[in-house]
């Protein structure tokens, strides 16, 4: 999942992440928090795209 909030940890956006989480425990769910990273990402994009693959 993209958390595209600055907020981070604090994001609805993460909430709402870690319920359906929490909802669905036969998946896996990775959290990148891209919009508190989005100046690393966009300097250098291959951990994204590790994560991504």
């Amino acid at each position: 999942m993209l958390n595209g909030s600055p907020k981070g940890e604090n994001s609805v956006t993460l909430q709402t992440a870690r319920y359906l989480s929490a909802l669905h425990p036969d998946h896996h769910f990775h959290i990148l928090h891209v919009g508190q990273r989005i100046r690393q990402y966009e300097a250098d994009f291959a951990p994204v795209r590790a994560e991504l693959e």
